[in-house]
């Protein structure tokens, strides 16, 4: 699975945690629907939106996809979404490289 899925999976569902079913569909459709390609649009793309309460739906969105990742959440510090996704993918890629190396020792 892409990490880009998962973010967009937890976009979704930060949305749904905080706003309900019905406003997600309000705001992702005032979005585009479109998938988010980076953290840095969609902090845009909810700032658009929401102004100084985006940092809430960040929060909410970094906390369920860390929990998804299965790794501990700690807000350290002034919060900056862009690096706890960044943290997240790399986290991501270094479990993702593990299964790759486990599955070639393996076929061996």
């Amino acid at each position: 699975m892409e990490f880009t899925k998962v973010l967009n999976e937890c976009v979704c569902e930060g949305l749904r945690l905080a706003l309900g079913e019905d406003v997600k569909k309000v705001v992702l459709f005032y979005i585009d629907l479109a998938p988010f390609n980076t953290e840095k649009d969609i902090h845009r793309r909810l700032y658009s939106i929401f102004l100084e309460g985006a940092t809430i739906l960040e929060k909410i969105v970094v906390k369920e996809l860390f929990r998804r990742l299965n790794v501990p959440y700690t807000e350290r510090g002034d919060f900056d979404f862009e690096l706890y996704v960044e943290k997240a993918r790399d986290f991501f890629r270094s479990q993702r490289g593990m299964i790759i190396e486990q599955g070639k020792r393996s076929i061996r």
